[in-house]
């Protein structure tokens, strides 16, 4: 599981460009509840997802561009992985209703089109991303650092490859 969440933490700091963030600031992704530079999962700087501590251009993992979410270094319609639109996240350049993975609202991330309480996966609070709907620091799957108090930072955990 703890795996599976690491893997599919992409989409998580990915997110974190869609929403108002300083996109020239640099942003780094911890696990847990660590702030220390070993436990660094990700970069976020100028548009990039970066593994680690990184921002080398052969370490790019993700581009964010107008809203969408491209594999690696790549800004081609062929590598859109994501679409953020309304608060919501498609799959790959879709915005149909059929194809929306995950509805984010008031610091919960929902599992496709729902706002129910049921369907918590994520919460987000304080700069942290808690595990459903908990905010126990024992339920801290990872924390993020951000130059930019005012930003509304909605981050996301799974990634459906």
């Amino acid at each position: 599981m703890r795996r599976f969440i690491m893997r599919n933490f992409a989409l998580f700091v990915i997110m974190l460009l869609f929403v108002g963030i300083n996109v020239n600031a640099q942003t780094q992704i911890h696990k847990e509840r660590s702030t220390s530079s070993f436990d660094v999962l990700y970069t976020v700087k100028d548009g990039k997802v970066y593994k680690g501590k990184s921002t080398s251009s052969f370490d790019v993992l993700y581009t964010v561009e107008d809203g969408r979410v491209y594999k690696g270094k790549s800004t081609s319609s062929f590598d859109v992985l994501y679409t953020f639109d309304d608060n919501r996240i498609y799959k790959g350049k879709s915005t149909s209703s059929f194809d929306v993975l995950y509805t984010i609202e008031d610091g919960r991330i929902y599992k496709g089109k729902s706002t129910s309480s049921f369907d918590v996966l994520y919460t987000v609070k304080d700069r942290k991303l808690y595990k459903g709907k908990s905010t126990s620091s024992f339920d801290v799957l990872m924390n993020y650092s951000d130059d930019n108090e005012n930003a509304m930072i909605i981050l996301l955990a799974i990634l459906n490859q």
